[in-house]
């Protein structure tokens, strides 16, 4: 291996914060994911018992999301998840 040859890509100190921070928010969703598998799975399927828990969570989740996000982003957010919204009402 020839090490003396330099590296073609630079990163300014804020690219690699940035770069920090989205893995940081990728491994905190891996390890949601993963707290949760077995009793909701990836194409959302959840038992009837624990219908009402996984409704919580995913309550919990949109809320949280909707108060950092503003304008054209928080309407498609909130027009993706509103099924939550409608389920809530079911219960």
């Amino acid at each position: 291996m020839n090490l003396t040859v330099p590296c073609p890509f630079t990163l300014e100190r804020q690219e690699l914060a940035k770069e920090k921070e989205d893995a940081e928010a990728f491994n905190e969703m891996r390890q949601f994911w993963a707290s949760v598998f077995g009793w909701i799975f990836k194409d959302g399927w959840v038992s009837h018992e624990r219908y009402a828990e996984a409704l919580e969570l995913f309550t919990d989740i949109r809320n949280m999301t909707l108060n950092h996000l503003t304008g054209t982003d928080r309407e498609a957010f909130m027009a993706d998840t509103a099924w939550i919204e409608t389920s809530r009402k079911r219960l």
